[in-house]
């Protein structure tokens, strides 16, 4: 009945304006189907940058490309201090993403994803804004040299994220789901109810 996103507490993913130049970055379990033979195709194309795959699984098939590097899982702050760190965040997932949280979280810390073209990464990233969506090598070339060129907007991309994903306003749209169900299923005319709720819903600003 409802699609309420995940929901952050943002002090753990502070806006950072000053990545570390020529840095970007791959975050999560690395294989073929979150799209790590992406990244090092991209690299590629880019031999005088650096790209970090940083997650859980061996990525010693991806490392032969020299401007490739590993590190392993982070938790904690130490997420927001490394996606804050990059330029961009590569996210090239194969399957259908269901949410693909660090993509949220690095737009919370200001930093722009370059993805996949389906899945959540349609509603989470505003093509060409906090980011870019892709559907060939190409497409993802074309976004990291927006990133090279300075091309984002890391203070938008971050308060755009803060408004969609903040834990306060995501417990406005709980709200909204809760009493809706409560009123629909409670006897009140169920769905001919006169009660409505869109009140509770974060407003535009």
């Amino acid at each position: 009945w409802f699609v309420v996103p995940n929901y952050y507490n943002t002090l753990e993913f502070p806006l950072s304006l000053n990545p570390e130049d020529k840095k970007f970055g791959f975050f999560g379990r690395i294989h073929d189907g979150k799209g790590a033979n992406i990244v090092v195709e991209i690299a590629k194309r880019f031999p005088h940058i650096k790209f970090y795959l940083c997650g859980q699984g061996d990525a010693t098939r991806y490392l032969k490309q020299p401007n490739v590097f590993y590190m392993p899982p982070i938790t904690g702050a130490d997420r927001g201090v490394y996606l804050g760190s990059l330029m961009a965040l590569i996210a090239p997932t194969r399957f259908v993403e269901p949410f693909c949280g660090v993509s949220v979280e690095a737009q919370l810390c200001g930093t722009p994803v370059i993805s996949s073209h389906y899945g959540a990464f349609v509603e989470n990233i505003e093509n060409l804004k906090t980011g870019v969506r892709c559907h060939s090598l190409s497409d993802y070339c074309y976004g990291v040299q927006m990133a090279l060129d300075g091309k984002f907007d890391r203070k938008y991309i971050h308060e755009r994220a803060v408004r969609l994903f903040d834990m306060y306003n995501v417990a406005k749209m709980y709200d909204y789901a809760f009493r809706s169900t409560l009123e629909i299923t409670n006897g009140n005319n169920g769905w001919y109810t006169y009660n409505c709720f869109l009140d509770k819903l974060p407003q535009p600003e």
